[in-house]
């Protein structure tokens, strides 16, 4: 699976759990940041 893809899917389901909107941004972002060091820094796309 793609890492962005698992990442989109997590947000979706703390989304639909009812996370706090608050909670829900500070995790987008940090996801974002990570996703893309794994893209652009380490070459890693897809997870197992």
């Amino acid at each position: 699976m793609l890492i962005e893809t698992a990442v989109k899917e997590y947000l979706v389901e703390i989304e639909v759990r009812k996370f706090t909107r608050k909670t829900i941004t500070s995790y987008r972002n940090n996801l974002n940041v990570f996703v893309r060091y794994c893209l652009e820094v380490a070459g890693i796309e897809t997870m197992d």
